[in-house]
């Protein structure tokens, strides 16, 4: 079971009402049950590959605030 392993999971969904498409997603640190990222993104449905990457993006970039906070909290 990896998910048991993981020490962050990332959920989220979208939906689409007529041409446009909302993308949410959260990671949790699961360790604490802390939300360390949300997002929502709206956009055209036709534009859904780049919301996903900017979803991805701020993603990434909540891991690596969560990350710096970790080192800066042991250090």
């Amino acid at each position: 079971d990896t998910e048991a392993d993981a020490h962050w999971l990332v959920t989220g969904g979208i939906q689409r009402i007529g041409t446009t498409v909302r993308i949410t997603a959260r990671v949790v640190d699961r360790t604490v049950g802390e939300v360390i990222r949300a997002v929502k993104i709206d956009g055209p449905v036709d534009e859904v590959i780049r919301l996903q990457a900017e979803v991805a993006s701020a993603i990434g970039r909540g891991v690596q605030e969560a990350l710096a906070k970790t080192s800066a909290n042991a250090g």
